[in-house]
């Protein structure tokens, strides 16, 4: 019987394989890790509007075009202020505003060395969520042990 090699299977169903820090990254920080630094954050950021200018946008002010020329010629109101179709880019920033960023981690497992900024701060990240659940706690704390004043009715 042949043996099974572990490596061998995790290649196969890996369609990508990451470098030893492209690994160690996906192994030790979340999506919340990137987003939490300011670097790593703008790069994810700036990569999704890549991917929705280039997927979206001109499909977006396809459909925009064709509303607004389908209500032009039946005469119905709905978009009667826009005549020359310059809404396309305020129906776009309304689609943007609407929809959930999905962002692709595949930047920094690819190029690890575009993590160093969040691999330099993790520590002080870290910190500062601690110290705000910390003050989060203290707050819930206090007001969890409040008494109400019935007579006065007020919380004392």
């Amino acid at each position: 019987m042949a043996e099974f090699n572990e490596e061998e299977f995790v290649s196969n169903n890996n369609s990508e394989t990451y470098s030893e820090e492209g690994q160690s990254l996906r192994a030790r920080f979340s999506l919340k890790d990137f987003l939490s630094c300011y670097e790593t954050r703008e790069i994810l950021e700036e990569a999704f509007l890549e991917r929705f200018e280039e997927k979206l946008e001109g499909a977006l002010c396809e459909l925009y075009e064709r509303v607004r020329k389908d209500h032009d010629e039946q005469c119905t109101g709905i978009l009667a202020s826009d005549r020359g179709g310059t809404g396309c880019g305020q129906f776009k920033n309304l689609v943007w505003d609407n929809i959930e960023k999905s962002y692709d981690l595949e930047v920094f497992y690819n190029n690890p060395e575009l993590a160093t900024p969040l691999l330099n701060s993790i520590d002080e990240i870290k910190e500062e969520e601690t110290q705000l659940k910390r003050r989060e706690l203290q707050v819930q704390f206090k007001t969890a042990n409040r008494a109400f004043d019935w007579e006065n009715k007020r919380y004392v």
